[in-house]
C-alpha cells in the first residue's frame, strides 16, 4: 500500500522527497516490511526526480499504521509551500516521471516477494 502526499512546511524553503513507514507495521512478507519500502522508494524517487534526500522516517501516520495486513509507506514528492516545488509537481512531465519511478519501485518490491 502506498499513498501520495504534498507537504507543506512553514518554511517556503523547505524542499525535497521524503517516505513514510511505520513501525506499527510488522508485517514481513518473504523479508520485504515497511521500512525497506521505503528505502526502496526513497533511493528511486531521489534520483530519478533530482530531489533531495530528506529521509526514510519511521511516523505512526493513520494512513501507514492503521491496521494494515501489509507493508505500507507514505510518500512525499515535494512541498507546496515552496513556490518552486509547487512550480514543478504541478507539471505533467514531472508527474509522468514520478509515476513511472512509483511503478518501477512497485516492481522492484513485488521481485522482493518471489
Amino acid at each position: 500500500i502506498f499513498q501520495y502526499s504534498g507537504s507543506s512546511r512553514r518554511s517556503s524553503a523547505a524542499k525535497g522527497s521524503s517516505v513514510y513507514y511505520s513501525t506499527k507495521d510488522t508485517a514481513d512478507f518473504n523479508g520485504l516490511t515497511g521500512k525497506i519500502m521505503s528505502d526502496t522508494f526513497l533511493t528511486n524517487l531521489t534520483e530519478a526526480l533530482g530531489t533531495k534526500k530528506m529521509g526514510s522516517i519511521n511516523h505512526n501516520y493513520v494512513v501507514v499504521s492503521e491496521e494494515n495486513s501489509v507493508p505500507a509507506v507514505l510518500l512525499e514528492l515535494g512541498f507546496m509551500s515552496n513556490p518552486d516545488e509547487l512550480k514543478r509537481v504541478v507539471k505533467a512531465k514531472y508527474q509522468k516521471k514520478a509515476a513511472k519511478c512509483i511503478y518501477k519501485s512497485v516492481l522492484t518490491c513485488f521481485v522482493r516477494l518471489r
